[in-house]
């Protein structure tokens, strides 16, 4: 999870853990460089605006050096009009939301449960 707001980058990391996903936290782009290249990471959830830097760099990046990583970038943004990556969820977002796209770059099976509105989705990042 790449997030440079922290509060919500937290918010983000503690559900997704409460659904049994393992999460590495990072809060810029050079933050996730870091640790892309050191840990096996099966997905990407980022922010677009980190700082100096967007989610467009780490893309570039993920392209030339870890072409297959690339396309399991999930991009988040309050700007409605990014384009140009593999997924794209616009903030704000239900919880159920995060967890179907994240489903999908990773080619697992849509559930009913997951992603239909329950009290959990409807709680907003």
């Amino acid at each position: 999870m790449v997030e440079d707001e922290p509060v919500l980058r937290k918010l983000i990391c503690t559900f997704l853990r409460s659904e049994d996903y393992i999460v590495e936290e990072a809060d810029s782009v050079e933050g996730a460089k870091r640790i892309i290249d050191t840990e096996l990471i099966d997905l990407i959830v980022s922010d677009f605006r980190l700082g100096p830097d967007t989610a467009g760099d780490l893309y570039q990046w993920l392209l030339e050096k870890y072409p297959r990583m690339s396309s399991r970038l999930i991009v988040i943004s309050g700007w409605p009009d990014i384009e140009g990556f593999p997924y794209f969820l616009p903030k704000p977002f239900r919880v159920g939301e995060l967890i179907t796209i994240i489903r999908m770059a990773m080619d697992l099976p849509i559930t009913e449960e997951v992603a239909a509105p329950n009290s959990r989705t409807r709680e907003m990042f």
